[in-house]
């Protein structure tokens, strides 16, 4: 990349195959079926592990405007698929004005269970 950009790339929580309720995602950690995967929400369980996920990015939003002497401007959250869904959610949520958020091969995303808040009113949001 350059000296002046830094990507940090958070994993989503590790549910047990059961707790996924059998959805089997690409994102598997070994070669058994029934392990271990990925995953930012648990069906049936949906506002509730979104919800975390999003306090958790947002503690690294703060690490790093840390990090950027408070310029919140210079952090785009970027997230892909269900990823896609928790950038936006925790970005249109975020009480600070980001520089923007891209979502990655997601498809339309449904009410901010955390609210929207006005620091994000106008910020860029490009989907692909």
């Amino acid at each position: 990349m350059s000296k002046h950009a830094r990507v940090v790339g958070p994993s989503s929580p590790v549910y047990h195959i059961q707790e996924l309720h059998g959805w089997v995602k690409w994102y598997h950690t070994n070669e058994k079926w029934d392990a271990h995967y990925h995953s930012w929400s648990k069906p049936g369980d949906y506002i509730n592990t979104v919800t975390a996920s999003v306090r958790r990015i947002w503690d690294l939003i703060e690490k790093e405007a840390k990090l950027l002497n408070g310029n919140y401007k210079n952090i785009f959250l970027v997230g892909h698929s269900q990823g896609a869904d928790l950038a936006i959610q925790t970005g249109v949520s975020f009480n600070k004005t980001l520089g923007g958020i891209i979502a990655l091969q997601n498809w339309a995303w449904g009410p901010a269970w955390l609210g929207k808040n006005k620091a994000n009113a106008r910020t860029p949001i490009l989907t692909i």
